[in-house]
Formats: C-alpha cells, sequence, structure tokens
C-alpha cells in the first residue's frame, strides 16, 4: 500500500476516534449535567453545551495527528492489515455451514443429557 493511502486511512481513522471522544464527552456532559447543579447550569449556555465535546474531540484528533508515536503505530496497523489475506466467500459458506450443523449436534447432545438427567431425578426422587 503506497504512504498517500496509508495517510488518508490513518487520517480517517483519527478522526473516527475524534468524533467518538465528541459523542462520549458530550454523553458525559449530559449525564453529569442530571446529577450536579454546576454541571446543568454550564449545560444551559449552549456555547459551553456544544464547545466542551468539540474542543476534546479537536484535541484527541490534534495530538493523534501530531504525535509521531501514534502515527507510527497507526501506520504498522495499517501495514498489517493489509497482509491479511481474506476467506473466499465460497470458505466463509462452508465455515457457517459447519459450524451451523455442529450447534445443532450440541443442541441435541445437551438437550438429550437434559432430559435423561431429569428422569433420573425424578426417579431418584420418588416423584
Amino acid at each position: 500500500m503506497d504512504k498517500a493511502t496509508t495517510n488518508k486511512f490513518m487520517t480517517f481513522s483519527f478522526l473516527l476516534a475524534a468524533a467518538l471522544v465528541f459523542w462520549t464527552v458530550g454523553v458525559l456532559f449530559d449525564t453529569a449535567s442530571d446529577s450536579f447543579a454546576v454541571v446543568a447550569n454550564l449545560k444551559a449556555n449552549p456555547l459551553l453545551q456544544h464547545g466542551i465535546p468539540m474542543v476534546c474531540g479537536l484535541a484527541m484528533f490534534v495530538w493523534l495527528q501530531t504525535s509521531p508515536k501514534n502515527k507510527a503505530f497507526a501506520d504498522e496497523v495499517i501495514t498489517e492489515t493489509s497482509k491479511v489475506v481474506w476467506p473466499s466467500f465460497r470458505d466463509v459458506k462452508g465455515m457457517t455451514i459447519a459450524v451451523t450443523i455442529m450447534l445443532i449436534i450440541s443442541g441435541i447432545v445437551l438437550a438429550a443429557f437434559d432430559l435423561g438427567a431429569g428422569k433420573t431425578l425424578k426417579l431418584i426422587m420418588g416423584t
């Protein structure tokens, strides 16, 4: 994968992380405003209500984008992920059928054991 594509993926993933921080801080701000009067007063101001999560998300994006360690880690992750060989549709379909059959067999075995154990306990208890 070339460097330009890697940088695009990296920037997009950093943007998603920043959006997640924005959303999380917004939810935490709303939750805290229900419990604390001081936070409720801050939430009454629309600039602070939307500004605090926006500043946190923007700070996260800038930190991720400017930190050499974060960029090196993301570059390694993208490089390793591009080396993954994904199974074909035929393989996935075959594995799904095999797992489904094994689940049905396991369910039948467990049901038989449960019924047998129940009957045995009824005989022992005498009911």
